[in-house]
């Protein structure tokens, strides 16, 4: 499924859609693209092994680590990844006359407004789960999104290689987050009862994201459950439950987000929590909130590059750490999430 504006016309937008228990099963592509919209109501969807061809924004980096992975244990092709939801506008403007240099506009723009996902089930597809990537808004262009109820699962289940499934397309990661720039976007995306669970790489990666009060991103009880399943992580290094990173040339910086109440279930000695760019681009900032975070080898940060002595400056958020394996899982009554006894 496809989302997108009728760029033919004059303030064509794609707007006041509703999808109720839609599902997509096998998809080639994204199971659903979001390029623009307005007023777009989500509820009860499943999208299921979306894998296939990539669009030209994914980008796939050849290792030797890569090549051997796919050799010995996933015979096929190298692009047959791809995002159970994918929001990302392509471009800011075009139509046929006009501008999207700022908001509101005098063109037909691409736009994320008002848009709410509802008890959506994203499983086992080969890239990330949500990918939402907003560089390409224009400046001062509104942004909304709501994500309630969601339960993502990815490829590294039980029994399966995590390595076999590393790096396919973005990298079967739970949530992505890209290319929010300065001076760009305002309002808010926040993610809601999410529960990301068995990803190869990390639950939630955050690329280019700047520490800009224009737009906000909040995670509110959330769960992280056996995430970042695989050894390494698609540039190198090793995996983490929560990545943050920066690839910049000028660097601005990756921060803006706040955790309440986020639980992360881990059982590796590692930080659940990293900026493995912030030695040679600055610390991470305005990241503010609590997190619970269950692990036998205890609740290690790595907001400077390296393991932390205590956060930075401009990050303040609360670890309640309980040294512990993971309970054993608990499925609810529809076997939709899979959780770990309290």
């Amino acid at each position: 499924m496809y989302i997108d504006n009728d760029y033919s016309k004059q303030d064509y937008f794609a707007a006041d859609i509703e999808l109720v228990r839609v599902a997509t099963v096998n998809a080639y592509r994204n199971g659903l693209s979001i390029i623009s919209a307005r007023n777009l109501s989500i509820t009860n969807c499943s999208f299921v092994k979306t894998s296939g061809t990539p669009p030209m924004a994914v980008r796939l980096k050849r290792t030797p680590f890569l090549e051997n992975a796919f050799a010995k244990d996933l015979k096929t092709s190298l692009l047959d990844f791809e995002q159970g939801i994918d929001l990302e506008p392509d471009v800011a403007f075009r139509g046929p006359r006009g501008s999207c240099a700022s908001w509101p506009p005098t063109g037909i723009c691409t736009t994320l407004e008002n848009i709410s996902l509802r008890d959506v089930v994203i499983s086992q597809n080969a890239g990330s789960g949500i990918q939402f990537a907003a560089h390409n808004l224009g400046a001062g262009a509104p942004i909304s999104v709501t994500f309630d109820d969601i339960d993502i699962e990815g490829q590294a289940l039980d029994g399966v290689n995590a390595s076999a499934v590393n790096c396919l397309g973005n990298g079967n990661i739970g949530l992505y987050i890209g290319g929010v720039q300065p001076n760009g976007t305002v309002g808010e995306v926040s993610f809601n009862r999410v529960t990301v669970r068995r990803t190869a790489q990390p639950g939630v990666v955050v690329e280019d994201k700047i520490p800009d009060p224009g737009t906000r991103f909040s995670f509110n009880d959330c769960v992280f459950d056996t995430v970042g399943r695989a050894p390494e992580l698609c540039w190198g290094g090793p995996t983490v439950p929560l990545l943050l990173h920066e690839s910049r040339s000028t660097p601005q910086g990756v921060g803006g987000f706040v955790f309440r109440e986020v639980q992360v279930m881990d059982a590796l000695k590692r930080p659940f929590i990293k900026c493995d760019s912030c030695s040679t681009r600055g610390p991470a900032a305005d990241i503010t909130g609590s997190f619970r975070v269950v692990d036998p080898r205890g609740c290690t940060t790595a907001l400077r590059g390296k393991q932390d002595r205590q956060l930075p400056p401009t990050v303040g958020f609360s670890v309640d750490c309980e040294r512990a394996a993971p309970g054993p899982p608990l499925k609810a009554d529809d076997g939709s999430q899979v959780l770990h006894a309290q």
